[in-house]
């Protein structure tokens, strides 16, 4: 279990340090910022609506993803391999949107991507692969079942 909560742990912290390094290299000028924005209204529209919706989608869907029937079925018969597939499944849910309108909000300075950003970014403490919670999601589905 503990190698299973390394991988994730790895993998947030490689997102989250990713998601920094953007921000550092627009706020120290490295990057050019704004490179889209005010440029075509439309399209900034369509990406800022795409990106709303399916931030709003993968947040419940992260959040109660091991509710899922399939999903803890495999939680009790493959405790570890089912808890690093799906747990890397909900990570990238939270992570790569939070990533992409970080660097969507630097490429088009539109302010409701970093809202977004920030959203995504206040999810993450209710995922974070802690031990507890990596006992607590691969082995309470199999307790449940035994009473």
């Amino acid at each position: 279990m503990k190698n299973v909560r390394n991988i994730l742990l790895t993998l947030i912290l490689s997102v989250v340090a990713m998601t920094l390094l953007v921000v550092i290299v627009f706020e120290t000028g490295v990057a050019c910022d704004g490179l889209l924005a005010g440029v075509d209204n439309r399209s900034e529209f369509a990406v800022v609506m795409f990106m709303e919706l399916l931030t709003i989608g993968v947040i419940p869907l992260a959040l109660r993803l091991f509710r899922f029937r399939k999903i803890e079925q495999q939680l009790k018969q493959h405790h570890g391999e089912a808890l690093k597939k799906w747990g890397v499944v909900r990570l990238l849910l939270i992570g790569v949107p939070m990533l992409v309108n970080t660097l969507l909000y630097y490429i088009y300075l539109n302010t409701s991507f970093g809202y977004l950003a920030i959203i995504l970014a206040l999810c993450l403490p209710f995922v974070w692969p802690t031990a507890e919670r990596c006992e607590k999601e691969a082995f309470t589905h199999q307790q449940s079942q035994e009473q």
